[in-house]
């Protein structure tokens, strides 16, 4: 790939994609839950030359939305304080507080979610 070096400067600079190929082979569910997970193989080509065959497992939780929401007249920012399961197994304080945000379904719009 040639690459105009002036269009480099600045904080405008193109983004260089990689276009080496790769393709996904198997995708077998382990879990369906509240979450889901996945074992992937994937075949894609190495810098170096040839391929490389791999397997990664994949949590997949979907998409979410936050929201900031913020009073200025009290200067005030709105915060919530959720049970979280991860501390709890860990013995830390499982109620940890977080902006305002929620799990999107598959098609909806992230602006009417929020």
């Amino acid at each position: 790939m040639k690459v105009n070096q002036s269009r480099l400067q600045g904080k405008h600079a193109p983004r260089i994609v990689c276009r080496m190929h790769w393709r996904l082979e198997e995708i077998q569910t382990l879990f369906a839950g509240f979450f889901r997970l996945e074992r992937l193989v994937l075949r894609h080509e190495r810098f170096q030359g040839g391929e490389m065959r791999i397997t990664r497992e994949l949590l997949e939780r979907g998409d979410a939305v936050g929201v900031v929401i913020h009073d200025p007249a009290r200067d005030a920012t709105l915060l919530v304080e959720q049970f979280r399961p991860g501390p709890a197994k860990r013995g830390e304080n499982p109620w940890l507080i977080e902006i305002v945000a929620g799990m999107l379904r598959p098609g909806e719009d992230p602006a009417a979610c929020a």
